[in-house]
C-alpha cells in the first residue's frame, strides 16, 4: 500500500529513502531524516529509535529538528485514524439502507436473519450526522505518550495500528472491486463482496485491534477504528446485532474523552436495538447474545453514575431483573448442554450478577445510604467467596470495597480487618491494586497514623510507577494521595514539590484539559495554600490568613489554580457532580483566608445543592460536612446564629448517617459548642457597660446603692 488513494494516509516525503526509515544519504545527522511511513512498514522491525519517534520522547517543549520529526510521524497515525470517521458516500449509504431492510440469503454465515430491525436504519443515520471532531477537545486527538521501560506497550499499539491499517486497505480494495463488478447501487445480497465481508478472519483481526487500542488507552483510535468497522457491518449486510455490538465498543472509548452524553445516546440506541430482537425471538437472542446485552445495559447505567444516580440505580435493578429472566430461560426452555458447557454459563451468569449488584452498591455509598451499602457488600463477600474462592482477586475487590465503606460508618476495627484481607490476598496473587492501597491509608489517616499512611502511599507510587512507568499520567493519582498525605504531617515544601512533578507530566504529555487534569491543579492549589499558612499563619477566630513573608502571595497562586481547577472541571463533567462540589469547596476555603467569606458561603452552597441534585437526598454525611463548613465559616464572622444553625444541622444530618458516636460527629458537637459559648459570651456583651470588662457592673452597683454587702 501507500497510493494517494489510502483513507487519511500522509503523503510521501520527498526523499524517498525514508519510507522504509533509512536516511537516503549515508551518515546524514538524524534531525534530517524525513518521518517514517510506519503504518506501510509492517515487517520493518520496531526498534527503540523507531518507537521514540512515534512516542515523541523528546518532548513537546523543544524546537529541535529531532521533535518536528517525531510530531510528524504522531500526526500521520492521528492523521490515519481521523480518515476513518468519514461517513458513507452515497453508493455506500444506498448498500446499507438496502441491507438494513432485506435479508442474507447467504446459509453459511451465522447470522442469517431478516436485517428489518429498525434501529439499524437510526444508526446510519446517526453515523451520518456524527461531528466528533467538534465535539472532542483536540488534546484527546493524540498518541498516548508511553514511557520507553513499557516496551511491550509500544510495540502492541504500533503493530495495531499497522493491522488496522491493512485492514483499511483491504477494505478499500474491496470496494474498488465492487464497483468494478457492477454498477448497481443495490448488489445482491449472495454477491461476493457480502461474502467477504463476513469473513471470520477479518471480524477476530477487527475486533483484537480495537480492544488493544483500548486497554493501551489510545481511546481516539479506538473510536475511529469502531466507527470504520460499523460502517463495514452495515454496508456489508452484516446481522443487527454484529452492528449494535460493535457501536457498544465505540461508545466505550467515549469515556476517558470526556463525552459522556454521546455515550449515552449510542447506548440507548443499542438497547433499543436488543429490545427488537428480544421481541422477535426472545429465547434465540438471550441464548447467543445475552451478555452483549447486559454489558450494554451495565455500562449505561455506569454512564449515569456521576449524573443521575437514581436513574443509574434503577438501570442496575432492571438489569438484575433481566438476569433472573435469563436464568429461567437457560434453566427451562433451553435444550441441557454438556455438564462442564452448562457450568460455565451458570459461573458467568453469576459473576455479572456480582459486578451489577457490585454497581448497585457503589450508587448507595454515593447517594449517602452506607449502610445498605454495607448490607449488599457483605451479602457479596459471602457469594464471591463461594463462587471464587478466598484467593481471588475479585473476592479481595469485594472486600476493599467493605473496608473502604465501614471506613465512612466508623466502624474502623471491621474496616481494617477486610482491607487487611483484601491487600493480603494481593500479594499472594503477585498484585496488589493501588486502589485498595489508598483506602487503607485513607483509614490510617483517621485514626492519624501518618507514619503507616506516608509507607502505604509510597508503595502505591512504587505499584503504578512499575505497572505504568515513571512519566505516566497514572502514576500522577498516587503521587497527589501522598503529596495530601505529607502535607498532613506539615511537609509542605516535598508536598509541593511532589504536585509540581504531576503538573510537569501533564505539560509533557501537552495534557491541559479534563477531569485529572483539573484535580492536579486542585491539589497543587492545596499545596501552595497550605505552604501560604505554614508560612504566615492565620487568625482562628476570624479565619483571616496573616501576611508575613510570601504567605498572602501563596495563597493568590492557590486560588488562580483552583479556579481554572474549577473551570475546567465544569467543562469535562456534570457541574453537578460530587467532584465539581469539592473543588468549589477547596476553593472556598482559599478564599476564606483571603477574607472573602460571603463568596465561600456561596461556593458551600452551590456545592450541597448539586451533592442533594445528584443523591435526591440530604441526609448524606458529604452534605453534614458541608453544613459544617458553613457553620464555621458563619462563625469566623462572628454571625453566631447563622452558624448555630448550620452546625446543628450537620450535626443531625451525620448522626442519621453514621451515629453520635462517630469521630466526625464528636468533632461536630465539639464546634456547636464552641459557637454556642462564643454567642452567649457575644449577648452578654450587648449588655455590658462599655467603659468596664464586667458585664455585671452595672448590676454591682445598684446592689451597693441599696445597701447590700456580701
Amino acid at each position: 500500500g501507500g497510493g494517494e488513494g489510502n483513507a487519511g494516509a500522509a503523503s510521501l516525503p520527498d526523499n524517498e529513502g525514508a519510507a522504509d526509515g533509512h536516511d537516503k544519504k549515508q551518515g546524514s545527522s538524524a534531525s534530517s531524516t524525513p518521518p517514517l511511513r510506519l503504518l506501510d512498514s509492517f515487517f520493518k522491525p520496531l526498534t527503540a529509535e523507531i518507537l521514540d519517534a512515534v512516542f515523541d520522547e523528546s518532548g513537546n517543549d523543544q524546537e529541535s529538528g529531532d521533535n518536528n520529526n517525531n510530531k510528524k510521524t504522531t500526526s500521520e497515525l492521528i492523521e490515519f485514524f481521523s480518515g476513518l470517521l468519514k461517513p458513507m458516500n452515497q453508493k455506500e449509504l444506498a448498500r446499507a439502507m438496502h441491507f438494513c431492510k432485506h435479508k442474507d440469503d447467504d446459509e453459511n454465515t451465522d447470522d442469517s436473519k431478516p436485517k428489518n430491525n429498525p434501529v439499524l436504519e437510526e444508526i446510519i443515520n446517526f453515523m451520518q450526522k456524527l461531528q466528533l471532531h467538534q465535539m472532542l477537545h483536540k488534546q484527546y486527538m493524540r498518541v498516548p505518550k508511553i514511557p520507553a521501560e513499557l516496551a511491550v506497550e509500544r510495540t502492541a499499539l504500533v503493530r495495531t495500528a499497522q493491522v488496522v491499517k491493512m485492514m483499511a486497505d483491504f477494505f478499500k480494495a474491496e470496494e474498488e472491486e465492487e464497483e468494478d463488478c457492477t454498477s448497481s447501487s443495490s448488489p445482491s445480497p449472495s454477491s461476493s463482496y457480502v461474502r467477504r465481508t463476513l469473513d471470520r478472519n477479518i471480524d477476530f483481526a477487527s475486533m483484537r485491534s480495537n480492544l488493544v487500542l483500548y486497554h493501551i488507552k489510545f481511546d481516539y483510535a479506538a473510536f475511529c477504528t469502531a466507527f470504520m468497522l460499523l460502517k463495514r457491518i452495515l454496508t456489508g449486510g452484516g446481522s443487527a446485532v454484529k452492528a449494535m455490538f460493535m457501536m457498544t465498543h465505540a461508545a466505550n472509548a467515549c469515556d476517558r474523552l470526556q463525552l459522556l452524553p454521546l455515550k449515552i445516546r449510542m447506548l440507548t440506541i443499542v438497547l433499543k436495538g436488543y429490545d427488537f430482537e428480544i421481541q422477535r425471538d426472545e429465547i434465540q437472542f438471550l441464548q447467543t447474545h445475552w451478555e452483549s446485552y447486559i454489558a450494554a445495559k451495565h455500562n449505561l447505567g455506569v454512564a449515569y453514575i456521576s449524573s443521575d444516580g437514581s436513574k443509574a440505580l434503577q438501570i442496575f435493578k432492571e438489569t438484575l431483573k433481566d438476569l433472573a429472566r435469563i436464568k429461567h430461560l437457560f434453566t427451562n426452555n433451553i435444550q441441557v448442554s454438556p455438564g462442564d458447557v452448562d457450568a460455565n454459563r451458570d459461573g458467568t451468569l453469576q459473576d455479572t450478577e456480582i459486578q451489577i449488584k457490585t454497581r448497585i452498591a457503589h450508587v448507595y455509598g454515593e447517594k449517602g445510604d452506607w449502610k445498605e451499602k454495607k448490607k449488599i457488600l457483605l451479602e457479596l463477600a459471602e457469594q464471591a467467596e463461594l463462587l471464587y474462592g478466598s484467593k481471588h482477586k475479585k473476592y479481595a475487590q469485594i472486600c476493599n470495597q467493605v473496608g473502604e465503606c465501614t471506613t465512612a460508618l466508623g466502624e474502623y476495627v471491621t474496616a481494617e480487618k477486610y482491607l487487611i484481607e483484601s491487600i493480603q490476598v494481593g500479594r499472594s496473587l503477585g498484585f496488589v491494586p493501588s486502589s485498595h492501597l489508598f483506602n487503607l491509608a485513607n483509614l490510617y489517616t483517621r485514626y492519624g497514623k501518618h507514619d503507616q499512611v506516608l509507607q502505604i502511599m509510597q508503595e502505591a507510587v512504587r505499584v503504578d510507577e512499575q505497572m505504568h512507568g515513571k512519566e505516566s499520567l497514572a502514576v500522577t493519582v498516587p503521587l497527589r494521595k501522598l503529596a495530601q498525605t505529607i502535607g498532613l504531617v506539615g511537609d509542605t515544601e516535598e508536598q509541593l514539590k511532589i504536585m509540581q512533578r504531576c503538573y510537569s507530566i501533564y505539560r509533557k504529555h501537552g495534557v491541559q484539559h479534563g477531569k485529572e487534569y483539573a484535580f492536579v491543579l486542585q491539589n497543587l492549589g492545596i499545596a501552595w495554600m497550605d505552604k501560604g499558612l505554614k508560612e504566615g499563619g492565620f487568625d482562628f477566630k476570624t479565619g483571616m490568613a496573616f501576611e508575613k513573608g510570601d504567605s498572602l502571595k501563596n495563597l493568590k497562586k492557590a486560588k488562580a489554580l483552583m479556579e481554572q481547577a474549577v473551570t475546567i472541571l465544569k467543562q469535562s463533567i456534570d457541574e453537578r457532580h460530587p467532584d465539581v462540589g469539592t473543588a468549589k469547596i477547596n476553593l472556598g476555603n482559599c478564599i476564606g483566608y483571603l477574607g472573602e467569606n460571603e463568596r465561600k458561603i456561596g461556593l458551600q452552597m452551590e456545592a450541597m445543592k448539586s451533592h442533594i441534585a445528584v443523591t435526591g437526598t440530604e441526609n448524606h454525611s458529604s452534605v453534614a460536612e458541608l453544613y459544617a463548613n458553613i457553620g464555621r465559616t458563619y462563625s469566623t464572622m462572628q454571625r453566631y446564629e447563622e452558624a448555630e444553625k448550620a452546625m446543628q444541622k450537620a450535626y443531625d444530618i451525620n448522626c442519621a448517617c453514621v451515629g453520635p458516636l462517630h469521630n466526625g460527629s464528636q468533632w461536630m458537637m465539639r464546634r456547636l459548642n464552641e459557637i454556642r459559648a462564643a454567642r452567649q459570651e457575644q449577648g452578654f456583651s450587648q449588655y455590658s457597660n462599655p467603659q468596664s470588662d464586667n458585664p455585671f457592673a452595672e448590676g454591682v452597683e445598684q446592689i451597693k446603692a441599696m445597701g447590700i454587702q456580701k
